[in-house]
């Protein structure tokens, strides 16, 4: 009778063991199955990053500026400054503000155009007027049409004091 009793624990048990085993297996191969997709999908977005970076590039730039050293303008860029006067604007200026400027590095000869064209510059109305219309027509901010007479001011700025650029 003790045989058949301990025979009658084991069975369960073994069958117990069993589904334990079965279901660590299933578990870890569900692991598996995951790590390899969330792998997959890593990859996935990699591939997909790099084909949106190829779109970007081909798309026409609205970039008024050409993030080189030194900074520069586009060919939008250069084009925006013909509609708003900006080169005939920057040379009238050079001569009121180059004292102010004439012992700076060319760095510093730029960091003063953002600094007066951002703060201290007061556009005439008409002035404001072809901004606001480029700015409009070309579909940016004012802000950035402004950041075109700032280089063509340094510009100006760094040719008048014959600095290297």
């Amino acid at each position: 009778m003790e045989e058949s009793q301990v025979l009658a624990l084991t069975i369960p048990g073994i069958g117990l063991l069993i589904t334990f085993l079965v279901i660590c297996f299933k578990a870890g191969e569900w692991k598996g199955g995951v790590d390899r997709d969330r792998q997959n999908f890593n990859q996935f977005m990699i591939e997909i990053s790099g084909k949106i970076d190829d779109i970007i590039d081909r798309l026409p730039s609205r970039r008024l500026l050409a993030e080189e050293s030194p900074l520069g303008l586009t060919s939008f860029g250069r084009e925006v400054g013909e509609e708003i006067g900006a080169k005939q604007w920057s040379a009238n200026m050079v001569e009121t503000l180059k004292p102010q400027v004439e012992r700076k590095s060319p760095y510093e000869v730029q960091d003063f155009c953002f600094d007066f064209v951002k703060s201290k510059m007061e556009l005439t109305p008409e002035q404001t007027k072809q901004v606001e219309s480029s700015a409009y027509k070309h579909g940016v901010k004012r802000e950035k049409v402004l950041e075109v007479l700032v280089i063509e001011l340094r510009d100006a700025l760094i040719d008048e004091l014959e600095l290297d650029k």
